[in-house]
C-alpha cells in the first residue's frame, strides 16, 4: 500500500499497516490527541512526562506520514479499531457475534449551546371531534411538511415530539447564528401555516404554539448518531411566543414584565418573556417531557468546605446584633456557591426570630435602570403582594411611605420617578444626569427605613456585577452609613468586578475559593450515596469539576438523569465539564488565550480598548476575535464606529476567568485575592 501524505489526510482513511505499527501507548496518546488533550494533560492522565509524550507523538507522526497534531487527529479517527485501554475517552465497544466484523461505536457526551423551535397544535378531544380527525390530520401533516422544509432551508434537525415537532439548531456543529436561524424558522413556519388555504378553511381556529428557546443542552454522539438527552436550563432561556392562539401567557413577576417590555421596545424586538421552572414547561406545552425538565442549580446539601466562611458569617451576625455591624461583600465566580451560602445565612437568622431580612437582585437586563434592585426590598417592607402589578405596588409603597414615614416619602417618589424616566427615555443620559444630592436623599431614605424597625436588619443585594452605576454608588455610601449599627449590608459579586468597586475601603470581603478534591468527593457522596459507578465515578467527577460545586453537581445530575449506555462504564463518560470543553476548543491556538483573558476580565470590551492593552498586534487580535466569534464562544456588534465584544454565555465567561485566576495557562496572570474580614 502506498504512502499517503498529509495533504490527502482529509480524503483518505488510516492505513491498516500504520495502525499495526503503532504501539498500545502510541494509539492511546493518539486517541487523547483526537479528544483535544494537550501534551501536559496527556502526561498528567497517563502518569508520564511531557517529554515522553512528545517522543511518542513524533513516532506517531512518522508512522502516519503527517506533520502536526491536527492532521494526526484527522487520520486517527480509528472508526474501525478498538480502544487499547479503558483510559481512552469517549469510546465504548458494542457487543458483537463471533465471526462478524468487529466495530467500535464512539460515544461522546457534551454540554453545548443549542437553540430549539417547538411547533405543535394544542387540540382538545372535543375540538378534534368537531373538526374531524381526517381534516386535523391533514393540517398536522402540513405542519410536519413545513417543519421539514424549514429544517432544510435553515440547516436544522427535526425530531418528533408528542403532538408536534422539535427543530434543533447547533447540532452537530455550533454556529454563531444558531439563535437567529431558529427565530427565522419560527416566523417562517408561522407565516406559511397561517396563509395555507387548508388552515384558513377550518371551521374554528386551532391553537398553534411555536416557541423559540436558546440555552445549553446535553448532547451525545453514538456511532455517528446525535442525540439530545435534555436541556440544561441552569440559566434563563429566552422564550419568544410566536403564535399561542387563545392560550394565556405564563405568570411572571410584574417587575420582570416591565423590564422585558422596556428592552423589547428599545431594541425593536417582539415582546419576549423569561419564564422559569414550571412556567417554561407551560410555555412549551410539554410539562412532563424529559427534554425540558429543569435541574436544580445546587441541591440542598451541607456546606462542605465552607466551614470557616460560615463561622465568619456567624461571628459577623453576632457583632451586628450587638450594634457593631460592618458591611460585607461575598466574592466568588459563578458556581462557587456564594448565593447558596447566603441563603443558609438567611435561614439561620430567621430561625432566631429576631432578624429582618430584605433582599434585592440585580439583573443584567435592568442595568440601565437606576436603583432597580432596591424596589424589591421596598416591596418587602411595605408588604406588597407578589401578584400585584408594578403600578399597584408603586401606589401601595408611596401610600405606605406617606402614612408611616412621611419625612422620607419624597425620596421614595424620586426613586420611582427616576426608575420610570430611565425606562422610557434615553437611559444612558438619564443615568448620567443623576445628581449627588439625589444620591444623598436615597441614603437618608434607606437608613431611616432600615433603622425604623428597631431590630437587627440585613439588606442583601445579589449579583452586584450587573447593578447600574448609581446602585453601586448608593451601596458604597450606604455601607459607610450602616457600619457600627444593627443594619448589616451584604452584597454578592464576582471577583473581576470587585477590582473597580469604589467602596472597598469601607467593606469587608469574604472570598470563596475552589473546594479541595477530597471535599468535592465528599459533597457528591453526600448528595447521592447510591450512585451507579460508585466512588470511581465520583472521583472522576470531582477531578473534572475543578473544585467548583456547581460543576460537580451538574455532572452528578447528568449521571443521574440522562440515559447513558453501559452503566458499568459510566466513569468514562464524564471527562468534561463546560470548562473542559471550552479549554479543549481553545487549546488548538494558544495565542487566543491572552485575548480571551482580557475579554473575560472586562466582561464587555471594545476592540479599540482591547488593542490598547498591548497583548498582541492589532491584526493578531482581530484574527483571534474573528475565530472566537466564528466558533460561537464570543459575540460582537458594531457600536459607535467600534466593535463591542462579549461572551455569548455568562457561565462560559466565568469558567474561563476562574481558570485564568488559577494561572493554569499563563503564570503572568495577577490574582488579587480580596482580604478576608477581620
Amino acid at each position: 500500500m502506498e504512502n499517503r501524505s498529509s495533504s490527502h489526510a482529509d480524503s483518505t482513511t488510516l492505513p491498516d499497516h500504520a495502525l499495526q505499527a503503532l504501539t498500545i501507548r502510541q494509539r492511546e496518546i493518539l486517541h487523547l490527541v483526537q479528544a483535544g488533550q494537550s501534551n501536559r494533560e496527556i502526561a498528567e492522565q497517563l502518569g508520564i512526562s511531557e517529554g515522553t509524550v512528545k517522543q511518542h507523538l513524533v513516532a506517531v507522526f512518522r508512522h502516519l506520514n503527517v506533520r502536526n497534531r491536527t492532521m494526526a487527529a484527522k487520520m486517527g479517527l480509528l472508526s474501525q479499531q478498538p480502544v487499547p485501554t479503558a483510559q481512552a475517552r469517549f469510546v465504548r465497544e458494542e457487543n458483537h457475534n463471533p465471526g462478524e466484523n468487529h466495530s467500535t461505536l464512539h460515544y461522546a457526551s457534551a454540554i453545548q449551546p443549542l437553540s430549539l423551535v417547538v411547533a405543535r397544535f394544542l387540540v382538545t378531544e372535543s375540538m378534534l371531534h368537531r373538526l374531524g380527525s381526517g381534516r386535523f390530520g391533514q393540517v398536522n401533516r402540513i405542519l410536519h411538511h413545513l417543519c421539514e422544509l424549514a429544517a432544510q432551508r435553515f440547516s436544522g434537525m427535526v425530531q418528533t415530539l408528542p403532538g408536534g415537532l422539535l427543530l434543533l439548531f447547533g447540532l452537530p456543529r455550533v454556529r454563531e447564528e444558531d439563535a437567529q436561524r431558529a427565530a427565522c424558522t419560527a416566523f417562517w413556519i408561522h407565516r406559511q401555516m397561517l396563509h395555507h388555504p387548508l388552515f384558513a378553511e377550518l371551521s374554528e381556529p386551532v391553537p398553534l404554539r411555536i416557541c423559540v428557546l436558546s440555552g445549553e443542552a446535553v448532547v451525545s454522539t453514538d456511532g455517528g448518531k446525535t442525540t439530545l438527552h435534555g436541556t440544561l436550563l441552569s440559566h434563563p432561556c429566552l422564550v419568544t411566543p410566536i403564535a399561542c392562539g387563545h392560550l394565556p401567557q405564563p405568570h411572571l413577576a410584574p417587575e420582570s414584565k416591565e423590564i422585558i417590555r422596556y428592552h423589547a421596545l428599545r431594541y425593536g424586538l417582539p415582546t419576549p418573556f423569561f419564564p422559569e421552572g414550571e412556567a417554561l414547561c407551560q410555555a412549551v406545552g410539554l410539562p412532563h417531557h424529559p427534554a425540558f425538565q429543569q435541574p436544580d442549580l445546587l441541591p440542598n446539601a451541607p456546606l462542605l468546605g465552607r466551614e470557616s466562611e460560615w463561622q465568619l458569617l456567624q461571628e459577623a451576625a453576632r457583632q451586628t446584633h450587638t450594634g457593631n455591624s460592618r458591611s460585607l461583600v461575598v466574592v466568588a465566580e459563578a458556581g462557587f456557591g456564594k448565593t447558596r451560602l447566603l441563603q443558609e445565612l438567611r435561614a439561620y437568622l430567621r430561625q432566631q426570630g429576631q432578624w429582618q431580612w430584605l433582599e434585592g437582585n440585580c439583573r443584567s437586563m435592568a442595568r440601565m435602570l437606576a436603583w432597580y434592585p432596591l424596589t424589591a426590598p421596598l416591596a418587602q417592607l411595605s408588604r406588597c403582594q407578589p401578584e400585584w402589578t408594578q403600578a399597584t405596588q408603586q401606589a401601595h409603597i408611596l401610600s405606605w411611605l406617606h402614612t408611616y414615614h412621611p419625612t422620607v416619602a419624597a425620596a421614595g417618589e424620586i426613586l420611582f420617578d427616576q426608575l420610570h424616566n430611565t425606562e422610557w427615555t434615553n437611559p444612558e443620559v438619564a443615568l448620567n444626569n443623576l445628581s449627588s444630592a439625589q444620591l444623598t436623599i436615597q441614603v437618608q431614605l434607606w437608613t431611616a427605613l432600615l433603622a425604623a424597625s428597631k431590630q437587627p436588619t440585613v439588606l442583601f443585594l445579589d449579583n452586584l456585577q450587573w447593578a447600574d452605576t448609581h446602585t453601586l454608588a448608593l451601596f458604597a455610601q450606604l455601607a459607610e452609613a450602616c457600619n457600627g449599627s444593627q443594619i448589616w449590608l451584604i452584597g454578592a459579586t464576582r471577583r473581576s468586578w470587585l477590582r473597580s468597586f469604589p467602596g472597598s475601603a469601607i467593606l469587608s470581603t469574604l472570598s470563596l475559593s475552589r473546594l479541595a478534591l477530597r471535599t468535592t468527593h465528599q459533597l457528591l457522596k453526600t448528595l447521592q450515596p447510591a450512585l451507579p459507578g460508585g466512588d470511581l465515578l465520583r472521583r472522576q467527577m470531582s477531578q473534572w469539576s475543578s473544585g467548583v460545586p456547581l460543576f460537580a453537581t451538574e455532572l452528578l445530575q447528568q449521571a443521574s438523569r440522562y440515559p447513558m449506555p453501559e452503566q458499568q462504564q459510566r466513569a468514562d463518560l464524564f471527562p468534561h465539564t463546560l470548562l473542559g470543553l471550552i479549554l479543549d476548543r481553545l487549546d488548538t491556538v494558544s495565542v487566543h488565550w491572552r485575548v480571551v483573558r482580557a475579554i473575560a476580565a472586562h466582561e464587555r470590551i471594545y476592540l479599540s480598548h482591547l488593542s490598547r492593552l498591548d497583548i498582541h498586534p492589532l491584526s493578531t487580535i482581530e484574527a483571534a476575535v474573528d475565530y472566537l466569534v466564528k466558533i460561537g464562544l464570543l459575540g460582537s456588534r458594531d457600536l459607535n464606529n467600534d466593535r463591542e465584544i462579549f461572551f455569548n454565555n455568562e457561565m462560559v465567561r466565568s469558567a474561563i476567568w476562574m481558570t485564568l485566576l488559577e494561572k493554569d495557562r499563563y503564570p503572568d496572570v495577577q490574582d488579587s485575592t480580596p482580604i478576608m474580614p477581620k
